[in-house]
């Protein structure tokens, strides 16, 4: 799969490493599809490089050496190595001047909502998820205080 590919002659093939393989459970949540909404958006040219994380694809010294805590995404730019799905929108926003207002206010409000998503909105709604995933119908205080 590829993404869009732009009719500038020298632009650079971003290669991103996402999931070609997880378990039904993950389908459709993995942070990978951030990026690859992202790149799409952007209209950036890309290549994907599939990872099987059941066969254990991200457990490699190779991929550790992309992405420390073993985790998808990562990305190679031209030779920079991003991991975090966070990170890797940010540096594609700036990279292109897509998706990040050129002042320093508006790059300051983007900053300040994506930190907000991932450390305030993220947390709870996960944990509600891995409760709907986990419990046994039990969990309503757990639920509702989340």
């Amino acid at each position: 799969m590829a993404g869009r590919i732009t009719t500038a002659e020298n632009a650079t093939m971003l290669k991103l490493y996402g999931f070609s393989r997880v378990n039904a459970g993950a389908r459709g949540r993995t942070r990978d599809l951030r990026v690859l909404w992202a790149l799409e958006e952007m209209q950036l040219p890309f290549e994907i490089a599939g990872m099987d994380h059941p066969a254990h694809d991200l457990n490699t010294e190779a991929y550790r050496r992309l992405s420390p805590f073993e985790q998808i995404p990562a990305l190679d730019d031209d030779g920079q190595v991003i991991s975090e799905s966070a990170a890797i929108v940010l540096h594609l926003a700036r990279k292109c001047g897509r998706l990040m207002p050129s002042d320093a206010t508006g790059e300051a409000q983007v900053l300040r909502w994506c930190f907000a998503a991932m450390n305030t909105v993220e947390p709870p709604l996960l944990s509600l998820m891995v409760l709907d995933w986990t419990a046994d119908g039990s969990c309503g205080k757990h639920r509702e205080f989340l």
